[in-house]
């Protein structure tokens, strides 16, 4: 291990200036063997970032050997110790590579030339023809909180603020909203039930939300203080999905489609084109 260190010492010391156009010269030696393979100088040109230090690029070479040296003992005794037929698995990896190259060229057409806006009304009409496969496989809710430290000297008033339901109300509470620990006041959005629980640890006694009344007060406390809770709205499994909590779901479902499209498209009119340049017939 130490003769490997000085050695790329060495190799970095030779190669920190004229490393660029090493490849090419006569000094370009091996600096690893694995059976008949070799592993050169020039291979690790490319390895360094700017400004690397002695260490990590001693580090980094005696890695990349490592590897390099493992990938060949992998290849040559599988080479030599697989009991398969050469000639169908040379199809295996030349299929693998035609389908490579196809792959990237259908990606790179569809991605020039897909329509990628996509409006409001086109979200909407879809989720109205496909409601049925929006099915919720969680509970969401509509939900507002506080929650008040026990040093607050007034908590009373706070609690008849919130039990009020009244918009001014809750105006005074956000003009006092530095005293509360936590708040949410947002209650016309759909959040995830678990996400609540997460957030309010105090709910994780409750098993689900439908088993809380809807628009009723819920009053618990625990060590940081007093929750007051107000859930509006309640959806569970299997129910309906709301628009606005699927529509980026849908967005790329739309785009999935037209890509599809889009693609079938081109390759039908690649064989028509074939066809009419006489580039592809078929014989019989």
């Amino acid at each position: 291990m130490k003769f490997l260190k000085t050695y790329i010492i060495l190799i970095l010391l030779m190669t920190s200036c004229e490393f660029l156009n090493f490849k090419d010269s006569p000094d370009n030696k091996p600096i690893a063997r694995v059976h008949d393979k070799y592993l050169y100088q020039s291979d690790i040109k490319d390895l360094f970032p700017e400004n690397v230090s002695k260490e990590d690029s001693i580090a980094i070479v005696e890695n990349y050997i490592y590897l390099w040296a493992k990938q060949r003992l992998l290849l040559y005794n599988s080479e030599l110790n697989l009991s398969i037929n050469k000639d169908e698995f040379e199809q295996l990896v030349k299929e693998y590579r035609e389908d490579l190259y196809i792959n990237a060229y259908r990606e790179a057409v569809v991605n020039q030339y897909t329509d990628t806006i996509i409006t409001t009304t086109q979200i909407e009409n879809y989720y109205n023809t496909n409601k049925e496969s929006f099915h919720l496989n969680e509970e969401l809710v509509k939900m507002k909180y506080i929650l008040i430290g026990k040093e607050i000297q007034n908590p009373k008033e706070f609690t008849r603020l919130f039990t009020s339901g009244k918009q001014k109300d809750i105006e005074k509470i956000m003009e006092n909203e530095y005293k509360l620990k936590s708040y949410n006041f947002n209650d016309s959005i759909w959040i995830r039930y678990v996400v609540v629980q997460q957030k309010l640890p105090i709910l994780k006694q409750t098993e689900r939300a439908s088993s809380i009344s809807k628009s009723t007060i819920i009053q618990k406390q625990d060590s940081l203080g007093t929750y007051l809770i107000k859930i509006n709205d309640i959806l569970t499994i299997n129910d309906i999905a709301p628009l606005n909590y699927v529509s980026s779901n849908i967005k790329q479902m739309i785009l999935h489609k037209r890509k599809q499209e889009l693609l079938k498209k081109i390759e039908e009119t690649l064989v028509t084109d074939a066809i009419k340049n006489k580039q592809f017939e078929e014989f019989k």
